[in-house]
């Protein structure tokens, strides 16, 4: 049998084709090594400490302690910083009873900061314990022993006081009145009264003015305000203005009562 004959250069050509896959082959195994090292490299960066979550800064905060926001957060110190989960964090924070809105932030330096918008408290209702403070969206915010200055007093509704919990749905109506209140009549107005799903306020000269539900306030509000401008106030018991285009005024005698007629204000003192 005779050996198989190959022209040189065909040989030649298949040498070359041969080398030329290896070094492809080398190129491609070169390239996989780069992207495992810098995968590896990657991975230990974002793990190592210097990586770590090292501090918790909050701004915007007052009523609520940095302790409370960062426990509420769930993130610990050395937490992989990468790894923060900012969606969940901020929703928890979210629930707490003070937090309108929030917003975390990473730095490269190892500083997660979280930036809170409070919410205010615009009235303060009876509650056990003291009294509950609320914000305009009828949401429970703290308990406290007196309400701050400048709050007027609400009687007929109770609070069961629990903060991060909405008060009662009558609240609202109050609410509704405190942002209607014009300075002309908040300075002559001493309580606010919910009773029968009905609005009324004690005046700082004696007396009540009668408002009704919650509805048409700045028109009633409004004519409140012209009769206590224009009517002698002497021995006054109500101002009617629950129809405010047809405000009533009921007088009481000089021995307080208001179903005898006062025939002579001079009566009055």
């Amino acid at each position: 049998m005779t050996s198989r004959h190959v022209e040189p250069k065909i040989a030649a050509r298949r040498v070359a084709v041969a080398r030329d896959e290896g070094r492809r082959r080398l190129r491609a195994l070169a390239a996989l090594c780069v992207m495992t090292l810098t995968a590896l490299a990657g991975i230990v960066v974002v793990n190592s400490p210097v990586l770590d979550v090292d501090e918790i800064v909050v701004r915007g905060a007052t009523n609520t302690t940095q302790a409370d926001i960062a426990a509420a957060s769930g993130i610990l110190l050395g937490h992989p910083l990468l790894y923060v989960d900012v969606a969940g964090a901020e929703e928890r924070i979210g629930r707490l009873p003070w937090v309108e809105s929030v917003a975390l932030a990473r730095s490269a330096g190892g500083t997660l900061t979280v930036t809170v918008t409070e919410r205010v408290a615009s009235a303060a209702l009876p509650a056990v314990g003291g009294f509950a403070l609320i914000d305009a969206d009828a949401r429970q915010l703290a308990i406290v022993t007196d309400p701050p200055p400048g709050f007027l007093p609400v009687t007929g509704i109770i609070a069961d006081g629990i903060p991060g919990q909405p008060a009662p749905p009558e609240t609202h109506s109050v609410l509704r009145l405190f942002s209607q209140l014009t300075p002309e009549i908040a300075g002559q107005v001493t309580s606010v009264i919910w009773g029968e799903g009905a609005l009324s306020v004690t005046l700082a000269g004696g007396g009540r003015a009668l408002l009704g539900d919650d509805t048409a306030l700045e028109q009633k509000l409004l004519s409140l305000e012209t009769v206590m401008a224009r009517v002698d106030l002497r021995c006054l018991a109500e101002i009617d203005v629950r129809v405010p285009s047809a405000p009533a005024v009921t007088r009481m005698n000089a021995n307080g009562d208001p179903r005898a007629p006062v025939v002579d204000l001079a009566e009055c003192t």
